[in-house]
């Protein structure tokens, strides 16, 4: 009898011990799975199109950056990556993807695509307002998307580092940091006014959804 259970209770222990070490496999290799995506236009500079990916790298992330990047794969980067860049023109309601793929709030909804991302950041000008054809950051948020930032102004920068490229690397940063994304866009915010005496029209961004997601 006592031989019985001391093999019970020796089974027990290798299962228990067998689960962790397998939940703790599952965990790291989710961490090592997890996406991100940059868009940007050839005729456009990358921005935080390849600098918030490339950061991002080093935290865990997968990532692919897209140049001129198709319908097809904005549909396949909303459904599956954690967290998309994109530097581009844009305007109310809208942003581009090259010269010739324009993405607005009904493109969106034509797609139906589910999202599972946390976060979706849209670096160009005014596409955080409404125009014609509704939304794109709501259209976003309908699909899934946890959170979205654009901004209501035009945003610009003078070189490849300055500007709004600056302010946009500083936001990732933070929030690499463990910061959730309200407070490092508030963070960003002053210390790109700090460093260059002028918000580059990132002062006019606008969160849709949940100032507190965190991408760490």
């Amino acid at each position: 009898m006592m031989g019985r259970m001391a093999i019970t209770a020796l089974l027990m222990v290798v299962f228990f011990l067998t689960g962790a070490a397998v939940g703790s496999m599952s965990h790291v290799n989710a961490a090592q799975n997890r996406l991100t995506a940059g868009f940007y236009r050839s005729d456009f500079t990358k921005g935080i199109a390849e600098s918030g990916p490339k950061s991002l790298s080093s935290n865990g992330y997968d990532y692919h950056i897209y140049k001129d990047g198709s319908a097809s794969d904005l549909r396949s980067a909303i459904m599956n990556d954690d967290v998309i860049f994109f530097h581009t023109h844009g305007s109310a309601g809208k942003f581009t993807l090259s010269s010739s793929v324009t993405v607005t709030a009904s493109m969106i909804g034509a797609m139906a695509p589910v999202s599972d991302a946390e976060l979706i950041y849209i670096s160009a000008c005014k596409t955080g307002l409404n125009g014609a054809q509704g939304n794109v950051c709501t259209a976003l948020q309908k699909e899934g998307a946890k959170s979205v930032v654009a901004f209501k102004e035009n945003v610009t920068a003078s070189t490849d580092t300055n500007g709004i490229h600056r302010f946009n690397q500083i936001v990732v940063d933070k929030m690499i940091s463990g910061r959730g994304l309200g407070e490092s866009l508030a963070m960003a915010k002053v210390q790109i006014l700090e460093e260059s005496g002028s918000y580059w029209g990132a002062d006019s961004y606008v969160i849709y959804g949940s100032g507190a997601t965190k991408i760490n």
